[in-house]
């Protein structure tokens, strides 16, 4: 697939031709001759390109080989040429960005007057900044919408309990109208079905896998090994190729009335839980497939029963991800990988969910948890006539989402196959979510790989667990009750919302003009209210997103998410998770763009610019920002 140069995005904003426009760094007097008389403003524009890359070339002539952030402010500071190595990882390693990062201060007097001075020259003074802007986060929490009236249901709504038993404490009972037979390419293939069969020793008889489910997790179990010995049993065709290493590791590794309490309660308990799948979840389960707008409610004690399944891998077809194969463009749900390979993390991920499954077995919480998935047109935003403004923003360094952004929309920096590498290695901002917060890995089970512009919303998700590090470094700390206050349909108000980033091996194809608007899309997707169960939310907890492992610019993807949160009417709270410079380089670039009352579609206009301007190369944002707003009519 080919693609066309950034710089086309310039030339477009500017309304020239294509086919005519000339290589942006060497525009020429007699290219802007050329252009007609009602082409001023574009020549205009052209011309403040032209400006703005003598001066960086005279920049570089002087002695730098890079571009420099602090040239204009004395206290800003950049990320991107300092920042800590990132780790190959199935999600986007966010918390990691900048984290190393090292802040030049050593600035002469001589240099802190020219570059005071130089500013000044732009329009703008930094003093100003620093007295409008700032809000806290209890400023933008905003109310928190409970009364959800009566549960209806809808023709793109499938709930799998019983409206009227949806009683605060109380269990919901069980839709009972379907039958878990269901085999079609929309719902999910259940284990209990009476398609599911295997071939017996005698040829051309056919015999139901669900009993023998039944009857070999019925056996007792005292050890890994027997673990082992009953998912194969049921799945032969792997007998041979699946591995439990970490699954005996990790039992290796607990000892004494831990051991023997997983060993003796739970892990029966959760065998016992599974076989309860035929009176559970009777209903077919919708599959959540691109392209469809479609939500799905079910009990958290159906979410319990799906999971134990999945511990003991007994959906059938979802044990390959081979192209070919019936669920190739779906998650993985068994936990076949996550038994795989011992490692450190491997050891924490298993900590971590059989803290989740003490937690459901001592006590079924009572609650239900809705998945929510929809697309928007690739048009649906005109982005550069937009007119809205800039939202308000609170910038901590401090804390995190799921624990500071209670009550808001809360980003999941997510793979397009939602919960990442949370069944296998991966182990950073998307997999610790779905760890933590367990019931989140259920929604592998049925959401379809999304696509550009679709998102996955999950209303209701139970925190059961706290921990400490990240990646190399995460390790499960202790059980989390989880304090939340339910809504009248009894989820828990925690909304999170799963929207992928673009994952660039060059870094320079995000300023492609087609990239942007895409990121775009995707965040306004994810921010906006819920064509399905429309539900008030004031403000977005985000953060680098697509800024790790993918190798987003915190900064760029940073203003492109406020846009986004403004056609979506969402303020914004952004935690740079312990990284107090990029809080710093944030502040510099909001302020100086509220004091401007820049609109969106202003905005985009000169970020189309600065993609063209960094085509070859990152330039610094901040700066370009304040020299093509000097030059234009805001």
């Amino acid at each position: 697939m080919t693609h066309k140069n950034n710089s086309d995005a310039v030339w477009k904003c500017l309304g020239k031709d294509l086919k005519q426009k000339p290589h942006e760094s060497n525009i020429t007097n007699h290219q802007l001759s050329s252009m007609g008389s009602g082409d001023a403003s574009k020549e205009k524009n052209v011309a403040n390109l032209m400006d703005f890359e003598q001066k960086e070339g005279n920049r570089r002539e002087k002695g730098s080989t890079k571009y420099s952030p602090g040239d204009l402010t004395d206290s800003m500071k950049h990320c991107w040429e300092g920042g800590s190595k990132d780790e190959e990882e199935e999600g986007d390693d966010a918390y990691a960005i900048g984290c190393n990062s090292k802040p030049s201060f050593e600035r002469g007097p001589e240099k802190v007057g020219n570059m005071q001075r130089e500013a000044q020259d732009y329009g703008w003074h930094k003093d100003v900044v620093y007295r409008h802007c700032r809000w806290s986060i209890d400023d933008l929490r905003g109310h928190v919408e409970k009364d959800r009236g009566l549960l209806q249901p809808r023709p793109n709504h499938v709930v799998l309990v019983q409206i009227g038993s949806l009683i605060p404490d109380q269990i919901p009972i069980p839709f009972q109208g379907g039958t878990s037979n269901s085999w079609t390419s929309d719902t999910v293939k259940m284990p209990c079905s009476s398609s599911n069969v295997y071939e017996s020793s005698i040829v051309g008889r056919m015999k139901s896998r669900w009993k023998l489910i039944e009857k070999v997790l019925t056996k007792p179990i005292t050890s890994a090994h027997d673990i082992e010995k009953a998912i194969k049993a049921y799945n032969k065709k792997y007998e041979h190729v699946w591995k439990f290493e970490a699954l005996q590791g990790y039992f290796e590794t607990i000892q004494g009335a831990e051991k023997e309490y997983l060993l003796k309660n739970v892990i029966p308990a959760m065998a016992k839980l599974a076989l309860q799948l035929p009176e559970l979840c009777p209903k077919p389960i919708p599959l959540l497939k691109r392209g469809k707008t479609m939500a799905l409610t079910l009990s958290q004690q159906q979410i319990a029963c799906l999971l134990s399944n999945a511990f003991f891998c007994t959906f059938p077809h979802r044990n390959t991800t081979q192209s070919n194969s019936e669920y190739a463009n779906y998650p993985s749900i068994n936990f076949s990988r996550l038994f795989e390979e011992w490692t450190p993390r491997k050891r924490e991920k298993l900590r971590t969910i059989f803290s989740y499954f003490c937690r459901v077995i001592e006590n079924m919480p009572a609650g239900v948890v809705t998945f929510e998935r929809w697309n928007i047109r690739k048009d649906e935003v005109n982005w550069k006539k937009s007119k809205y403004k800039l939202p308000r923003l609170c910038l901590r360094s401090e804390g995190n989402i799921e624990k500071d952004g209670a009550g808001m929309l809360q980003v999941d920096f997510a793979c397009p196959m939602v919960g990442g590498g949370v069944l296998g290695s991966g182990l950073v901002q998307e997999e610790i979510r779905f760890l933590i917060n367990t019931e989140l890995i259920v929604s592998r089970l049925f959401t379809e790989k999304l696509d550009d512009h679709e998102c996955l919303l999950i209303t209701g998700a139970e925190q059961y667990s706290v921990y400490h590090g990240y990646s190399n470094t995460y390790e499960w700390e202790n059980v989390f009750f989880d304090k939340t206050e339910r809504d009248s349909w009894q989820r828990r108000c925690t909304r999170i919302v799963a929207i992928d980033a673009m994952r660039f091996r060059n870094p320079n194809d995000q300023y492609r003009k087609s990239y942007m608007d895409r990121e775009l899309n995707k965040a306004y997707c994810g921010f906006k209210e819920s064509p399905i169960l429309s539900q008030k939310i004031s403000a977005i907890a985000t953060g680098s997103w697509g800024c790790g492992a993918f190798n987003g610019d915190p900064q760029f993807k940073a203003l492109l998410q406020l846009m986004a949160a403004a056609v979506a009417k969402k303020d914004v709270v952004f935690f740079t998770f312990g990284n107090k410079q990029l809080k710093h380089e944030l502040e510099e670039i909001y302020f100086f763009l509220k004091t401007k009352d820049i609109s969106v579609g202003t905005l985009y206009t000169q970020l189309e610019c600065y993609c063209s301007l960094s085509k070859e190369g990152k330039r610094d944002l901040y700066e370009c920002l304040q020299f093509l707003l000097s030059k234009a009519k805001c």
